[in-house]
């Protein structure tokens, strides 16, 4: 079933966003016709890409035999010819190529912002419930972040659902899209998240629509690069303190205990909080980044961490702690330690640098 939410239009102005929106119409060989809406999502020269849910263009049986859309502003035009370039069933994500000379002007030169959506926010839907064509509508609340918990998907209210909208846009109140209607029961309404629908678009299509971006995605955005890179830079930090003071000729250790504490305290602090970070940089700032931020930590918890301080410099301390002083086999072994250690500080400095400044060059881009 197609499906839209329904309740009172808000005030704000969204025929720009309006005219992204088909109405897709589409006939099957062994299933009973679809209605539905997408989102303008790419162009290149004549070619237009729009993103649906893929049961308004493809059922089980097999694709549409033909899909037809029509847009806002070109009146009682209909366009065929429509093609299923990419789609994925589990999500009931579908992009769509429309071959339309001339039509690329219809969707301004702007860019659309997206971002994850808030718990309990008020979200808009645009599609043609009941054939209301183009009817912008109001919906209560996101109710879940995750559905299934499954972070690709979310759920808003499933209350006054109508036929007629399914592929298309949800949009916060910023004017930012946080995703595509895809199906709904009697008290939810899944929602493919927005980010599924800009990943399927960067990857397929040349020049994507998408990609502006919110102030609050910015605000989150250099949240996360404040606390990566702060929790990475005092590790190296709290690194070099460690260096500074095994290589003392004083060696106290009581004074080293206590600074191998303040060390482990900030190391379980950033490894213990790693799966979250990496979430969060994944979410922000893409898979391909937080793939280098988890190797990152784990280059550092396996060489210094488990090699040297946990093991080499514990062991130091401990003798250090019981009779005072070392004996010439482990002053010697100290001194092979710190050695190790001087190499892995100036390592571990150059590789959290490049890091944070991949990171940093990552507050720039859309």
């Amino acid at each position: 079933m197609t499906v839209a939410l329904l309740a009172q239009a808000p005030e704000r102005d969204w025929s720009d966003v309006r005219a992204k929106v088909p109405k897709i119409d589409s006939t099957f060989a062994n299933d009973e016709p679809e209605r539905g809406a997408g989102l303008v999502v790419g162009v290149q020269g004549d070619l237009i890409f729009i993103a649906t849910a893929d049961h308004v263009v493809e059922k089980p049986s097999g694709p549409a035999q033909a899909i037809q859309m029509s847009f806002v502003s070109q009146g009682t035009t209909v366009f065929d010819g429509a093609s299923i370039v990419e789609h994925d069933v589990k999500l009931d994500l579908a992009l769509v190529e429309l071959r339309a000379p001339g039509l690329r002007t219809a969707f301004g030169a702007g860019r659309l912002c997206y971002r994850a959506p808030a718990e309990n926010e008020p979200v808009t839907t645009i599609g043609h419930p009941l054939d209301q064509l183009w009817q912008v509508s109001t919906v209560d609340n996101v109710l879940l972040k995750e559905y299934n918990g499954d972070p690709r998907q979310f759920t808003i209210s499933g209350k006054g659902v109508a036929r007629g909208s399914s592929g298309g846009p949800v949009l916060g109140a910023d004017g930012c899209l946080v995703g595509l209607v895809s199906r709904t029961s009697a008290v939810e309404t899944v929602v493919v998240s927005a980010d599924r629908i800009a990943a399927l678009a960067g990857a397929s299509t040349p020049i994507s629509l998408l990609g502006g971006r919110s102030a609050q995605t910015d605000r989150a955005r250099r949240d996360t690069f404040e606390a990566a890179s702060t929790g990475l830079n005092r590790y190296v930090f709290d690194l070099e303190g460690l260096l500074a003071m095994f290589s003392s000729t004083n060696l106290d250790g009581d004074r080293m205990a206590r600074e191998i504490e303040k060390y482990n305290t900030d190391y379980s602090k950033m490894y213990d909080g790693r799966s979250a970070m990496t979430a969060d940089i994944a979410d922000r700032f893409g898979d391909a980044v937080a793939d280098q931020y988890r190797t990152l930590v784990d280059w550092l918890d396996q060489n210094d961490h488990k090699q040297l301080v946990y093991s080499r410099l514990q062991d130091s301390v401990t003798a250090l702690r019981a009779r005072k002083k070392l004996t010439s086999a482990e002053n010697k072994a100290l001194q092979a330690t710190l050695t190790d250690l001087a190499s892995l500080v100036a390592e571990s400095k150059t590789r959290v640098g490049a890091f944070v400044e991949a990171l940093r060059a990552g507050l720039e881009r859309p």
